[in-house]
C-alpha cells in the first residue's frame, strides 16, 4: 500500500490530461497540416508508382524529412478508411507515456521512495505545451522525436544485442521524424563512450552517420536561413538557448525563463562532472537526453535567435522535458543524502499546487482551441477557407481537400455548421467593439479584431458571425482570459468577464459586412456593420 498510493498520485495527472486531450482534440487538418494530408491525397491517385510514392514520403518540408509523420497518418488512414486527425492526436500524445514509463523504470531500479516519481508525472503531463498536444504537424513532429530518442537513449545503456539493434532503429526513426532527430548521434556516442563500448562506438557512428548522411542526399532547402543573422549577435544567440530550455516554468517573461534555462544547463554540467568523477552511469540516459534538448535548443537558436529573444508555443514540449530531466538529474544526484527524504512532502505539494495553477491558466486556450477549430471547419465547408491561416496555406488546401471529401477520404465536423443552420435569428440592440487591423498584426496580415467586455463566457461558447452581401458566413470564438484567483473564489467562474474574436480578413472582398453574436443555438445579429476598405 505505501508503494502503490505515490503510484496512484502520479497517475493522477495521466488520466487527467488525455481526459482532457479527448475532449478539446478536434478532427481538423489545420495550416500546416496540410502536408500530411497531401500526402495521403497523392498516395491514392491511381498514377502515383511506388517509387514516387517513397519519394513524396522522404520529400522536405521546412527542412524536416518527416518520414515518420506522414507513414503514422497513412497508417491510420488505411485502419480506419478516412483520415482522423483527432485519432493520430492521440497516438501522438501516448508518446509522452512511453517517455513517463521509460523515467519511471530510473525510480524503480533505485533506491529512491517512489515519491520522487510523483513531480515527474505532475511537470510533465501539463497544458503548457497545448500547441503540441493539439496541433497535428506538432504532435507528430516534436512530441514523438522526443519519444524516439528518449527510447534510443535508454536502450544504449543495455549491453544486449538486441537491445543495442532496436536503439539505433529509433534513432534513425527520430531523425525522420523531425530534422532535429539528428542531433542524436552526439549524446548516442558520449553515451557509449562512457560505458567504454568502443565496438558499438563504431558501429553506431556508422549506422546513424550514414542515416544522417542519407538525409541531405537531394535536400532542397525551402526557407532562406539566417544564421549569419544569428551568429553576429552571439551574445543573443546563447540567451536565446537559455530561454527556449526554460519557457516552460515561464511562458511570458524571457528574463525568467533565461534563469531557468540556465539552471538546467548548470544542472547538467554539474551532472556530467560527477557522472565522469564516479564511473557511474545510472541515469546517463536522462543525461543524454538533456544535452538533446540542449543542442536542440542551440539549432532552434542558430535559426531563429535573429529575430529577437521570443517564447514560441510550437517549442514548448522540449522546455518541458528540459525541466523534467533537470529534476531527474538532481534527484539522482543527492540519492546519497539522507536529508533527502525531508524533501519529499514539499515537493509533492509543490507539483500539486504548480499543477493546478498552470491548468486554471491555461483552461481558457484549450476552450478556445477547440471553439477554434470547430469554427474553422464551418469556415471551410461554407467559404472553402480557414480564417485564421495565411492565404498561402488556403491555396494549398483548396488544391487538394475538394477531392478528399468527393472521395470520402475526409469528413469535416458538422455539429457546430448543423447547430449554426438551425439557429434562431434575432435583432438585438447589443453591440461590439471593434477593430480593423490593416497589415498590423501576424507578419502583415489583415485582421478583424471584436471585443464584447460584458459577455460571460462560463455560461456558452459565443462566436462572432460575420456575413457579407450575397449570405457567405465567417466564424470566428471569443476567447476568453483566466479569472483572477479571488473573483474565481467568489463566484466559481474560471473564465474572466468578457471575449475577444480575431479574424484575418485578408482574403475577403472590400464592402460592408454585418455582424452578429451566435451564442446558445440563436444569432443575434447587431445593428452594427462593419465596412472593409
Amino acid at each position: 500500500m505505501r508503494k502503490a498510493l505515490p503510484i496512484f498520485i502520479a497517475c493522477i495527472p495521466i488520466v487527467f490530461f488525455y481526459v482532457v486531450i479527448n475532449q478539446v482534440a478536434v478532427n481538423l487538418p489545420w495550416a500546416d497540416d496540410s502536408i500530411l494530408i497531401y500526402f495521403l491525397y497523392m498516395y491514392k491517385l491511381p498514377e502515383v508508382s511506388w517509387f514516387h510514392f517513397w519519394k513524396d514520403a522522404f520529400s522536405v518540408h521546412a527542412e524536416h524529412r518527416i518520414v515518420v509523420p506522414r507513414l503514422l497518418m497513412l497508417l491510420s488512414y488505411l485502419i480506419q478508411g478516412e483520415i482522423n486527425v483527432k485519432t493520430v492526436l492521440l497516438i501522438g500524445n501516448l508518446s509522452i507515456l512511453g517517455s513517463a514509463y521509460i523515467l519511471y523504470r530510473y525510480f524503480k531500479r533505485s533506491l529512491l521512495s517512489p515519491w520522487f516519481f510523483v513531480p515527474v508525472t505532475f511537470l510533465l503531463f501539463q497544458p503548457v505545451y497545448w500547441e503540441d498536444s493539439l496541433w497535428l504537424i506538432c504532435v507528430v513532429q516534436h512530441t514523438l522525436v522526443i519519444f524516439w530518442v528518449l527510447l534510443s537513449l535508454h536502450l544504449l545503456q543495455f549491453n544486449k544485442k538486441a537491445y543495442f539493434i532496436t536503439a539505433c532503429i529509433s534513432a534513425i526513426l527520430a531523425i525522420f521524424t523531425s530534422g532535429n532527430g539528428l542531433l542524436v548521434w552526439f549524446p548516442g556516442v558520449l553515451m557509449l563512450l562512457m560505458q567504454q563500448r568502443k565496438k558499438e562506438v563504431i558501429i553506431w557512428a556508422f549506422l546513424i552517420g550514414i542515416a544522417v548522411g542519407s538525409y541531405f542526399i537531394g535536400f532542397n532547402q525551402t526557407s532562406p536561413s539566417h544564421y549569419g543573422e544569428s551568429l553576429a549577435n552571439p551574445v543573443r544567440l546563447v540567451e536565446y538557448v537559455f530561454v527556449f530550455l526554460g519557457a516552460n516554468v515561464s511562458v511570458t517573461n524571457t528574463g525568467k525563463a533565461m534563469l531557468v534555462g540556465l539552471f538546467i544547463v548548470s544542472i547538467a554540467v554539474a551532472a556530467l562532472i560527477y557522472f565522469v568523477r564516479t564511473g557511474q552511469t545510472n541515469v546517463f540516459p536522462v543525461w543524454s537526453l538533456v544535452a538533446f534538448l540542449i543542442f536542440t535548443a542551440g539549432l532552434v537558436s542558430l535559426s531563429r535567435s535573429w529575430l529577437g529573444l521570443s517564447v514560441i508555443g510550437r517549442y514548448q514540449i522540449y522546455a518541458t522535458y528540459a525541466v523534467v530531466g533537470a529534476y531527474v538529474l538532481v534527484v539522482f544526484l543527492i540519492a546519497n543524502y539522507h536529508w533527502k527524504k525531508y524533501l519529499i512532502a514539499p515537493l509533492v505539494i509543490m507539483m500539486v499546487i504548480y499543477s493546478v495553477l498552470v491548468w486554471y491558466t491555461y483552461w481558457p486556450a484549450l476552450i478556445y482551441r477547440k471553439h477554434l477549430m470547430e469554427a474553422e471547419a464551418v469556415n471551410w465547408q461554407e467559404n472553402g477557407r480557414f480564417m485564421s491561416v495565411y492565404e498561402s496555406d488556403n491555396k494549398i488546401t483548396k488544391r487538394f481537400y475538394p477531392e478528399l471529401i468527393k472521395n470520402d477520404m475526409y469528413r469535416f465536423p458538422a455539429e457546430l455548421r448543423n447547430r449554426l443552420k438551425e439557429a434562431t435569428q434575432t435583432i438585438s440592440p447589443d453591440s461590439v467593439r471593434y477593430q480593423y487591423y490593416s497589415g498590423q498584426m501576424y507578419s502583415g496580415t489583415e485582421a478583424f479584431v471584436a471585443e464584447t467586455p460584458g459577455i460571460n463566457l462560463n455560461e456558452a461558447s459565443t462566436y462572432l458571425v460575420i456575413k457579407d452581401s450575397v449570405n457567405h458566413t465567417f466564424l470566428a470564438p471569443f476567447r476568453a482570459n483566466s479569472n483572477t484567483l479571488n473573483n474565481f473564489a467568489a463566484t466559481g467562474h474560471v473564465f474572466a468577464p468578457g471575449g475577444k474574436a480575431t479574424v484575418l480578413v485578408e482574403t475577403m472582398p472590400a464592402g460592408t459586412y454585418e455582424l452578429g453574436l451566435f451564442r446558445q443555438d440563436t444569432v443575434k445579429w447587431l445593428a452594427q456593420k462593419w465596412t472593409k476598405p
